[in-house]
């Protein structure tokens, strides 16, 4: 199911012209974040055809691709509604994999643990505080396709870990807690470049709100969920 963009939303029409202005820089930054992330899925699929994985795995890394070139359209195209022209494609947000130097097995799934385990959980947990705000029902069914894509995108990480024999998850252990700091970090980064007031009703709430939901979210989401894999942090 694919929820498309409006051409024009009421919503969007009563927002004064530099709020639009705002936001349409915003949905800009966010589409050349997207295919940043498209560029660390690229990673995720080589790093898995290299070491044993579920066809099931292979399936979503592959389907994940695909789905962040459209995340890029789609914040391409919210990037035109609200600023009122069409946006040009951005040039991909720079994306330098981490190299562990271990065998690749093991590099594979701390991967996959950085990228969809802490990364794409904690964009997850992102998208839950913004979409509920959204005002427009046709932005808030985008909004909600592309959080229900994030979900697919850490369920892949979590049936990896899952799925690689339990030593293996033992040896990925003392890496976990690092990776977590190291995308909380990056996380509070991109968060502090957001307007301090936000825009609620078009999926930005204050920026406090945001950080606190996140900065939550490694004891509520992450901790846990490694804890139940038998990998605790």
């Amino acid at each position: 199911m694919s929820a498309a963009v409006p051409q024009f939303d009421e919503s969007v029409a009563r927002l004064r012209p530099e709020q639009r202005h705002a936001l349409a820089r915003y949905w800009a930054r966010r589409a050349r974040s997207e295919l940043g992330a498209r560029s660390g899925f690229a990673v995720i699929e080589r790093a898995l055809a290299s070491a044993p994985s579920a066809p099931v795995v292979r399936e979503l890394a592959a389907q994940a691709l695909a789905d962040e070139r459209r995340h890029a359209q789609l914040c391409l195209e919210l990037a035109a509604l609200y600023g009122g022209r069409s946006v040009p494609t951005p040039t991909p947000a720079p994306f330098d994999a981490p190299r562990y130097g271990v065998e690749p097995e093991l590099e594979a799934l701390l991967q996959v643990i950085g990228m969809c385990c802490v990364n794409e959980s904690l964009a997850v947990v992102f998208l839950q505080a913004c979409v509920p705000s959204v005002e427009s029902p046709q932005l808030r069914a985008v909004q909600r396709r592309h959080l229900a894509d994030e979900v697919q995108h850490a369920r892949l990480g979590w049936a990896h870990l899952a799925w690689v024999p339990a030593g293996l998850r033992a040896r990925a252990r003392e890496w976990v807690a690092p990776l977590i700091d190291t995308q909380r970090s990056a996380w509070r980064e991109r968060v502090a470049t957001l307007p301090e007031e936000g825009y609620p009703g078009h999926g930005l709430p204050p920026r406090a709100v945001i950080e606190a939901e996140l900065m939550s979210a490694v004891d509520r989401v992450l901790v846990p969920g490694f804890a139940y894999l038998g990998v605790r942090v």
